[in-house]
């Protein structure tokens, strides 16, 4: 990966160095809750870099036969149990590790399991990559339990069972642009809302409430280009990477799910997985609520 300079490590460690004992804490009010969300997120969008070797000319690295396809994580390189190691964390690693690890289904295939005990944390892979070249963000993922009334219209109960973010610069640096795709306890599918924690996210319910098959897995297929330019109102400048949420401190309750096969597209495809798939084809939705 390419460094990171020294003068941002220096700048993201102040900022760690303030805003941890911060997230530490239950805070109260809504400028505490902005706080730590925006202190989040900055410190993804000062780290995210592009990959260098192997890469093209934005920063994707292309198998041999694939040219309108691109692979981005599938947890296959990570040890079974483990937190996988590339993905960065906000505040402590020990943390991240107590809800994210890397599991297999029979012991082959592998995926990131995900299982938050009444806590939120927060991490990060940096993919930089053009929404011009690549808008399509694919991934698969499933569901084992919800958080309890979880709602994210309402910061009171902002916890969803899965959530994936997509990381933009913003006008300044240290205020990020994001898409938030979640699977919701109850916000209805089609939903697009700001974040009640931080503005500049915008969150779009893709999935909610069980399926009829529980523990199948879902594909989706989203259209982040089309997505940003309707909620920000402009074209998306390259994006710094992605992020993943799975959590419940909001409502005090447990949310646990599983995701893996992220890929980008240059157009859509339809999934071969069979019964499990989700929509890969993005859907008309409704605008900003």
């Amino acid at each position: 990966m390419t460094p990171v300079l020294a003068a941002g490590d220096a700048s993201r460690a102040a900022r760690r160095d303030f805003l941890t004992p911060v997230a530490e804490r239950r805070i109260n009010g809504q400028f505490g809750l902005v706080l730590m969300f925006v202190g989040m997120l900055s410190a993804f969008a000062l780290a995210l870099a592009a990959e260098p070797v192997g890469a093209t000319s934005d920063g994707l690295v292309l198998g041999p036969d694939l040219t309108d396809t691109v692979s981005i994580e599938d947890f296959a390189s990570y040890t079974l149990g483990a937190f996988p190691e590339t993905w960065k964390v906000r505040g402590r690693t020990g943390r991240a590790a107590s809800v994210y690890r890397v599991a297999g289904d029979n012991g082959a295939a592998r995926f990131l399991a995900a299982r938050a005990d009444g806590s939120s944390v927060m991490i990060g892979l940096d993919r930089e990559f053009d929404p011009a070249r690549y808008p399509y963000l694919r991934w698969r993922w499933r569901v084992h339990e919800f958080p309890s009334g979880g709602n994210e219209k309402v910061q009171a109960t902002n916890d969803s069972a899965a959530g994936i973010y997509v990381i933009f610069p913003g006008s300044w640096s240290f205020l990020p642009r994001v898409l938030k795709y979640v699977w919701s306890t109850s916000a209805p599918v089609g939903l697009r809302h700001t974040s009640p924690a931080y503005g500049n996210t915008k969150i779009l319910v893709i999935a909610s409430g069980p399926t009829e098959e529980p523990g199948q897995w879902r594909t989706e297929t989203v259209n982040v280009r089309q997505d940003y330019e309707a909620l920000f109102g402009s074209e998306p400048p390259v994006a710094r990477g992605i992020g993943l949420l799975t959590d419940a401190n909001d409502t005090g309750s447990v949310a646990a799910a599983d995701y893996t096969d992220f890929q980008l597209l240059s157009s859509p495809v339809h999934s071969s997985d069979g019964p499990d798939k989700g929509t890969d084809e993005p859907q008309a939705r409704p605008a900003v609520d």
